[in-house]
């Protein structure tokens, strides 16, 4: 599919108008357009602890700002030219709300939660993807439960006890994912939905916390009843996790004692681990199978690390780091006391409001510590800036929303399922096209620092380049200088789309002269190609700020 296809809008359109007759009011209920009480807590506690702590947060940032940093968090992407002229025509004291509102009811939140949700699922020791392991079903399974805004605990539920084929039942791929492998089982939902490494007691007692290598196994036997084939994930009503003199688990199937099993030669010293947990024996319900009994386990209500974990995540994601860092050492590492009360409320609210996602990261970007901005006060000292989240920490993009956010940079108009199929067909062959030669990493929570191959595929990707080829009548470089009004109009556009803001006054001085000195539209379009390949090769846009 060529790029002009991707790149094209209907012709007679000026610049300026794309996107204003996007509607002007909220479309949720009224509830929702108020400040939660939830924002009202998070907007206190950090005015006393800017006030306590003797320094000055930076600065709110201004509307467009606030929309890109909304936008790459919470989309996955940068505004389009459409989406930033809608806000625009909108009166100033009702854009934030319009904002946060249509991230949060976009379908865009949802694809782009899950994706962060599988891996934190799935983490990076997943197997690579097969015929049994469906990471792409994973994720869209995941995203409809965010559409239906299905309560977190009843989702983590599903992943630790469906049953089902990974093709037809998509929640089995977390058991998939692992190998089916009772010792990786353990680890990961403990990690995943804990936020703890009790697998770091997997072959001696934990070096620094009270996890014993008894209570690892214990967990690990909750799994143990697997059916050990695939590609059926289906839990059978008897067998026990044996271990042998050196606590190698048995392989599934291989049980001793089991006339079908599989023949193998009896370890010595074999020993029953019995399932059991290490603490909150009574959150397991009767009458369950064990996997049904550990889900009830993990999600009970009062064990504590269950929403903690959650919650320590969401805020890392969208304010940089979390209360506790890495957001996988509940168990070793405490918040700063200061922050602890502030922590507790966020996670009393998210247990008491039914675990809801979505009320949660509304709460967070609707307060005052996610938007005030990413350059600290002249005068001030940066980490003391950063250890009270007086100034918003800077976050390299991820692959995939960088490469999202490169194709939106060359378009008018939004990359979203309101588009024609054949265009978001096309984007889809590109984004995978992008991700294979920009390299997607492994299903880790941090982002990977870039390396030179990924530099050098930006500087010479074909996918930019080809949108914005400057002898095609349909790429926005070329369709720029026909809409508009003159040379600064242009440059304003071409910004807008690229780093969601206006050219500085030292940036017109650059661009300008080149751009007024080109004798042809021809010529306008090589000088904004150019200009936008500087702007998406620029710091600015591979990091959210």
């Amino acid at each position: 599919m060529r790029a002009w296809v991707i790149a094209a809008v209907p012709l007679g359109v000026s610049l300026m108008a794309i996107g204003r007759d996007a509607p002007r009011r909220n479309p949720l209920p009224e509830q929702a357009q108020h400040l939660d009480e939830l924002t009202a807590t998070i907007d206190g506690h950090f005015r006393e602890r800017w006030a306590t702590a003797g320094v000055t947060p930076s600065p709110e940032v201004d509307d467009l700002a606030f929309a890109r940093r909304l936008w790459l968090d919470v989309l996955g992407t940068v505004p389009s030219l459409q989406e930033v002229r809608a806000l625009e025509a909108l009166p100033a004291g009702e854009r934030r709300g319009w904002l946060i509102e249509k991230a949060l009811t976009d379908p865009r939140f949802a694809a782009h939660l899950s994706e962060r949700l599988a891996r934190i699922v799935v983490g990076e020791d997943r197997r690579e993807d097969d015929l049994l392991y469906r990471r792409r079903r994973l994720v869209d399974w995941l995203g409809l439960q965010l559409v239906r805004n299905r309560p977190w605990d009843a989702v983590v539920r599903e992943l630790i006890s469906a049953e089902g084929l990974s093709t037809d039942t998509p929640a089995t791929n977390f058991v998939v994912s692992q190998q089916r492998d009772p010792f990786r089982l353990a680890a990961r939902s403990t990690r995943a939905f804990l936020g703890v490494r009790i697998d770091c007691a997997q072959c001696h007692d934990h070096p620094f916390t009270d996890w014993t290598q008894a209570q690892f196994q214990g967990l690990a036997a909750f799994w143990a009843r697997l059916e050990p084939q695939p590609p059926l994930v289906r839990e059978r009503a008897e067998g026990e996790l044996r271990v042998d003199a050196n606590n190698t688990p048995l392989p599934l199937g291989q049980d001793p004692e089991d006339p079908n099993a599989e023949h193998v030669e009896e370890p010595d010293a074999l020993r029953v681990i019995a399932a059991q947990v290490p603490y909150g024996a009574g959150y397991l319900p009767e009458g369950r199978s064990r996997r049904q009994a550990y889900a009830a386990w993990i999600t009970h209500p009062q064990n504590d690390y269950f929403a903690k974990a959650i919650v320590n995540r969401m805020w890392s994601w969208l304010l940089g780091r979390g209360f506790v860092e890495p957001v996988d050492e509940l168990d070793l590492t405490q918040p700063d006391p200061a922050d602890a009360p502030l922590f507790e409320a966020l996670t009393e609210d998210f247990v008491a409001h039914g675990y809801q996602l979505k009320r949660l990261v509304r709460a967070i970007v609707s307060s005052e510590v996610y938007r005030v901005g990413s350059a600290a006060p002249a005068d001030a000292r940066e980490d003391a800036q950063a250890e009270v989240w007086a100034t918003y920490a800077l976050k390299q993009l991820r692959p995939r929303v960088l490469g999202a956010s490169l194709f939106q940079a060359t378009s008018f108009w939004t990359h979203d399922r309101s588009r024609a199929q054949v265009l978001r067909l096309a984007r889809w062959g590109g984004m995978n096209e992008f991700l294979q030669r920009h390299g997607e990493g492994k299903d880790s929570e941090a982002v990977e620092a870039e390396n030179l191959l990924q530099r050098l595929n930006l500087f010479n990707g074909g996918q930019f380049h080809e949108n914005t080829k400057t002898d095609s009548p349909f790429t926005v470089v070329t369709r720029i200088p026909a809409l508009a009004a003159d040379s600064g109009e242009a440059l304003e556009a071409l910004f807008l789309m690229t780093l969601t803001r206006r050219p500085s006054e030292e940036e017109l001085g650059l661009f300008l002269p080149e751009l007024e000195a080109a004798e042809s539209n021809r010529q306008r379009a090589e000088v904004l190609a150019d200009a936008a390949w500087i702007l998406v090769n620029s710091t600015e846009f591979a990091w959210n700020h």
